[in-house]
Parts: C-alpha cells; sequence; structure tokens
C-alpha cells in the first residue's frame, strides 16, 4: 500500500506555447482520476483569479480542453484510464499539463489567454511565480 503522497507541478500551455507553472496539488495512490478532474480545475481556477481577480482573463475550468498525466491525454468526456493516476506520475513525470480550448476547436480561450497574459497581466504573473518559487 503507498502512503506517499506525491506533489505534481501543474502547468499551463495554451495552443503551441510555452507552459507556465501554475500551481502543485497532491496525488497519492488512491487518488482516483475524478478527484484529479476536480484538482486540476481548481488549481486552474485558482491561478486565474490570482492573476486577474475581477474577470479571470473572462476564463473558466470549461476552458481547458484537457489535460495530460503521463502518456493520458485526458479530456472531459474521455474513458477512464486503467490505472490510477499515481501510475501515470513516475520517473521524472511529475508535471500535469493543462492545454486550453484553441483553434482545433474553434474556440478563442488558448488565444484570449495568450493575447492577454502577455501584454496586460505579465506585471501580475510574474510577481505570482516570483512567489511561488
Amino acid at each position: 500500500m503507498e502512503n506517499e503522497n506525491s506533489f505534481t507541478h501543474v502547468a499551463l500551455f495554451p495552443a503551441q506555447g510555452v507552459g507556465c507553472f501554475i500551481g502543485s496539488i497532491s496525488v497519492t495512490g488512491k487518488t482516483k482520476w475524478d478527484v484529479l478532474d476536480s484538482l486540476v480545475k481548481r488549481t486552474f481556477k485558482q491561478y486565474l483569479s490570482r492573476i486577474d481577480q475581477s474577470t479571470n482573463l473572462g476564463l473558466t475550468s470549461e476552458s481547458i480542453h484537457a489535460f495530460v498525466v503521463g502518456e493520458v491525454y485526458r479530456t472531459k468526456d474521455g474513458d477512464i484510464p486503467e490505472l490510477l493516476p499515481y501510475g501515470y506520475l513516475v520517473g521524472e513525470t511529475t508535471n500535469i499539463k493543462i492545454i486550453l480550448k484553441g483553434k482545433l476547436l474553434n474556440c478563442s480561450h488558448s488565444r484570449y489567454y495568450s493575447t492577454s497574459v502577455a501584454h496586460i497581466k505579465f506585471p501580475c504573473q510574474v510577481s505570482f511565480l516570483q512567489k511561488e518559487w
């Protein structure tokens, strides 16, 4: 039985963009996929409220298209993978990548995030990152 916690870094990857660290979550050997889904959404919402308290950059947890854990590409309506999430966080794989809805889905969430953060919220984001590191 596993008692170890794996603190997993969550990074945001706008479509064709470079990742941005947004937080950490604890994943144990007992964490189920529905719990991880909720943790990823909550981490994203907390990140948005930190960098833009008034409008959350106009994004919500519904702006998330998928997240990637190891080899697993997890979407909202996707099948539950064979192993629990902890089983995919092995070796050097300790990150969860959030992928926003973007051009392939005829949505502008990813482009909006990239533009807003890069030009309007950059000082807030730098401040947040300095606090976390």
